[in-house]
């Protein structure tokens, strides 16, 4: 299987996407974003997000 689209590369780039799907989720608060010259990794800050869990049951 190939890809349809390049890869981003160069860390500007990568960090522009990375910025703006989480921003449009809303969901930058809840990861740690790694990211390199050609690299981007991630993970979620578990404390942070279950933190946020009784709030979230208790506006249900």
């Amino acid at each position: 299987m190939q890809r349809t689209r390049a890869l981003f590369q160069g860390k500007a780039k990568i960090d522009l996407k990375a910025s703006e799907v989480l921003n449009r989720y809303k969901m930058t608060r809840h990861f740690d974003l790694t990211i390199g010259e050609n690299s981007f990794g991630f993970c979620r800050k578990t404390e942070a997000i279950a933190g946020e869990a009784p709030a979230l049951r208790a506006c249900s």
